[in-house]
């Protein structure tokens, strides 16, 4: 369960480090007006790309949508696995 959670994280703290990290460096580096804007797009694209699979994946993990449903909350409620 603690690995599925620093997964799930993950994504989000790759985003938020990788805008923030360009943007604090950015009087380090050459022609920060040129560069620093081509490093948050690929942050961004690869971030939107990364999501997608995600979302892909998580999708198909989905197998008995019926008892998600049936739930008062939404969520899946996790059984220990023998």
């Amino acid at each position: 369960m603690a690995m599925a959670v620093v997964l799930g994280l993950f994504s989000s703290f790759a985003t938020l480090m990788g805008l923030d990290g360009p943007t604090h460096l950015a009087e380090e580096i050459d022609r920060p007006k040129k560069a620093l804007p081509r490093i948050l797009l690929i942050v961004i694209l690869s971030q939107f790309c990364i999501g997608v699979v995600w979302i892909i994946v998580v999708g198909f993990s989905i197998t008995d949508l019926e008892s998600i449903m049936s739930t008062s909350t939404g969520s899946v409620h996790l059984s220990p696995t023998p």
